[in-house]
């Protein structure tokens, strides 16, 4: 099983920096951290794609960050009930 992460960046600057797909449980511990990927956004409409596989995770309530550059650019918690 897994899940999909797909970003749509709509720039009006050129950017060339790393993004990288993070897993979190609910108490903020670091399950999982993707290898950090170049990311070059042209100023025009841009999207990313990430995998992230969630079968051997238990049952309970984890946040998926993407960092771009030093920062978070996206989060979302979401639940594994069985």
């Amino acid at each position: 099983m897994s899940a999909t992460v797909l970003l749509h960046f709509a720039n009006t600057e050129s950017l060339k920096t790393s993004a990288t797909l993070k897993l979190y449980d609910l108490d903020n511990r670091l399950l999982a951290s993707g290898k950090s990927e170049k990311l070059t956004i042209a100023r025009r409409n841009y999207g990313q794609m990430w995998q992230l596989l969630i079968a051997n995770l238990s049952v309970g309530i984890y946040r998926v960050d993407v960092e771009v550059g030093d920062g978070a650019a996206w989060r979302q918690f979401f639940k594994i009930t069985e």
